[in-house]
């Protein structure tokens, strides 16, 4: 991964500019714009390169689960670009590697939506790639 783009990942997880979303890159709720650990790196690809991929998802309801928004067609792993621009190798990066105590990786997706790690949690995996 780019070092200068992990240190900008993890720095904007571990502020307090970003809600947490769950099983959305990134979802408007009452409380503000939220976003997954991928769609904060999203995000921050949108400022550094002017490329405001977001559009919303349609969804029957919205008002009672917030609309979502996909970043360029993407709704849960990161588009090509965004990719590129940060370094790795996947559109879902393992945060957690394969070894001995734990017996499986873990990916970005899994540890934000089902392992419900925090932000801050998540910048400490993100320190590691």
């Amino acid at each position: 991964m780019d070092k200068r783009v992990q240190e900008l990942w993890a720095n904007a997880l571990e502020s307090d500019e970003f809600i947490q979303a769950r099983s959305a890159m990134s979802r408007m709720t009452k409380e503000g714009q939220s976003y997954c650990c991928l769609g904060v790196l999203c995000e921050l690809y949108s400022r550094e390169t002017g490329n405001d991929g977001w559009k919303p998802i349609p969804k029957a309801l919205p008002e009672l689960i917030g609309q979502e928004f996909n970043f360029d067609g993407y709704t849960i792993c990161l588009p090509e670009d965004v990719m590129v621009w940060a370094g790795l190798e996947e559109r879902n990066p393992v945060l957690i590697p394969k070894n001995h105590y734990l017996g499986e990786s873990h990916r970005a997706v899994e540890v934000n939506d089902n392992m419900c790690y925090t932000f801050p949690e998540i910048a400490k995996l993100v320190r590691k790639l």
